[in-house]
């Protein structure tokens, strides 16, 4: 297929979970994916409980990835991270079970943004699943600051993305 399945944050983890789905029920996979500023994946390949404890937060609470401050971040994880109905913990391991299949896969992140870590976790888990992953950090960049077409570090990161597309055509 010459399909590609792109997100930036949230819309990051589904790709992962788009992907999964679509194995799931058999169905052709794309030839690239493009999870950008992933969060929520390596969570627990970080090795920490909570938002708070991953080290890159800090630059969140510092007002450094002004994107993601330190409020917003607290109320995500109380949501998310500690009610079991919402059952993001089963969505998640249902995501990390599907891995394997991810197709080569593009993760690009700013330094500065408050879920560097999860991204991290997230391409480190994806290597060990045997995708080909290629990630990118750009430096003193915030979260998804790929959409923010007035600086130029978004340029840049735009013409990584697409070299890699077109160095992953089938």
């Amino acid at each position: 297929s010459e399909m590609t399945v792109m997100g930036c944050s949230a819309g990051a983890a589904m790709t992962v979970f788009v992907i999964a789905e679509l194995h799931k029920r058999n169905l052709p996979l794309p030839s690239t994916a493009v999870p950008i500023s992933l969060p929520l994946l390596g969570d627990a390949a970080t090795g920490y409980a909570g938002l708070e404890q991953w080290p890159s937060y800090e630059k969140s609470r510092s007002g450094r990835d002004a994107f993601l401050r330190a409020p917003l971040m607290f109320d995500f994880n109380k949501t998310l991270f500690k009610r079991p109905s919402y059952g993001l913990a089963q969505t998640l391991d249902y995501a990390r079970e599907h891995l394997r299949v991810m197709p080569p896969t593009f993760l690009s992140l700013g330094t500065e943004e408050a879920l560097a870590d999860t991204v991290r976790a997230s391409a480190r888990l994806m290597k060990e699943a045997g995708v080909n992953v290629v990630t990118k950090e750009y430096h003193g960049m915030q979260h998804c600051f790929q959409s923010f077409n007035m600086i130029p570090e978004a340029a840049a990161a735009k013409k990584d993305i697409v070299n890699f597309l077109n160095s992953n055509r089938k």
